[in-house]
């Protein structure tokens, strides 16, 4: 029988030389500066500037600062052969000036470019381990690298073989409830720029979902699609009453029973499979029919792609 495979673990990763404490209240970029040039003296074998560069770009494009304290700052690289983790430590907090935060756990990731999934996966164990924020305190605080390198072994989980689609979801989507009206649901489609709505009910079992066309239909009955000419109607008018209605209308009236949902812990590939033969734009992820959060395909192709 052949042996059962080693769990990859962070540490695999991250070496002790490769921490750095007390980096004082310094910007982002000095920082990132600094942990990619750690990298580059213990372990080489990439173009320092060039990571840099690709590191701070990506992070003004979107910030990594994941929850209260903790960023992830991270690029592609051509030619590694496998990721590569730093960590730097700071008690005042590092600047980080696209969310105006104070950071003081970084933790840089330089994953191959060749591997799609080797950051999402590392990403993964370490945001789930770091989720706890006596954790998180307890590591900001370390004086050393001996120190934090414990901590981090102890504390951080094994990488997971393979992705599943809880790895990937947004665990705190834009919901509404059944009850609740029209201007309620204009206001989550073009103030929140949301494309789709999952509609729960006090309890979070999934009662429907509400996508960004429902909103013309509401307003165009489907004899008008039919027509040829809709000169009678070019000032909007079904459109003018339906707003006149918006407190009246509810989500119930107009949301749709029909939706597309997954288990949490399904292999993250089946994801691709269903956008494509699906159609949809978002996957509802459920647990004994209890949201719990939604992957949709522009965020999915752009964790796959770009991340």
């Amino acid at each position: 029988m052949a042996a059962a495979a080693r769990e990859i673990k962070v540490s695999d990763y991250l070496a002790e030389g490769n921490i750095l404490c007390r980096m004082g209240n310094i910007p982002a970029h000095e920082a990132v500066d600094r942990l990619v040039s750690l990298l580059f003296m213990h372990v080489g074998g990439f173009d320092r500037q060039g990571a840099i560069d690709s590191v701070m770009e990506r992070e003004q494009l979107d910030s990594t600062v994941l929850i209260e304290g903790l960023a992830l700052p991270h690029a592609r690289m051509d030619g590694l052969q496998q990721p590569m983790v730093a960590v730097g430590l700071s008690h005042e907090g590092v600047y980080f000036p696209e969310n105006n935060e104070l950071v003081r756990i970084l933790i840089l990731v330089l994953t191959p470019k060749s591997d799609p999934s080797a950051y999402l996966k590392l990403v993964s164990a370490i945001s789930k381990s770091l989720s706890e924020e006596s954790l998180r305190l307890r590591l900001g605080l370390c004086d050393t690298p001996s120190e934090a390198y414990a901590l981090l072994t102890a504390g951080v989980r094994g990488i997971p073989a393979h992705l599943v689609a809880r790895d990937l979801m947004n665990a705190q989507p834009v919901t509404v409830r059944e009850e609740d009206d029209l201007a309620t649901a204009i206001s989550a489609f073009c103030v929140q720029r949301q494309m789709d709505i999952p509609v729960v009910d006090e309890t979070g079992d999934i009662r429907g979902v509400l996508a960004i066309e429902d909103l013309l239909h509401l307003s165009l009955p489907e004899h008008f699609l039919w027509m040829e000419d809709l000169t009678p109607i070019v000032n909007f008018q079904p459109f003018a009453e339906l707003l006149r209605k918006d407190h009246e209308t509810k989500v119930a009236d107009f949301m749709r029973d029909r939706f597309t949902t997954m288990d949490p812990e399904t292999p993250a590939i089946q994801l691709a499979k269903d956008f494509l033969k699906s159609g949809v734009r978002q996957i509802m992820l459920a647990e004994n029919d209890k949201l719990i959060g939604v992957v949709n395909v522009q965020n999915f192709v752009a964790q796959l792609f770009w991340a």
